[in-house]
């Protein structure tokens, strides 16, 4: 089970940056894995943790909830 967040870009900084800042549950590493593993897409395309988006961009991440991780672990 995956949670979806879509949102618009109204700032111009790095990627990573801007969910680190507005997702406070996640640091900026954390972020960047989620950008690397394609779990962040900007106008439906995969990126790189440093693109800086245009303004008014669509973006859309992907999260894994905590059960996913616990029933990964159980299984390992």
């Amino acid at each position: 089970m995956v949670k979806e967040i879509r949102f618009i870009v109204k700032e111009q900084k790095r990627i990573d940056i801007l969910i680190a800042e507005h997702l406070p549950e996640l640091s900026r590493s954390q972020a960047k894995k989620l950008i690397d593993n394609g779990n962040v897409l900007i106008n439906q395309q995969q990126i790189k943790a440093s693109l800086l988006p245009q303004l008014n961009a669509e973006g859309e991440i992907t999260l894994p909830l905590i059960e996913d991780f616990d029933e990964l672990a159980n299984k390992i």
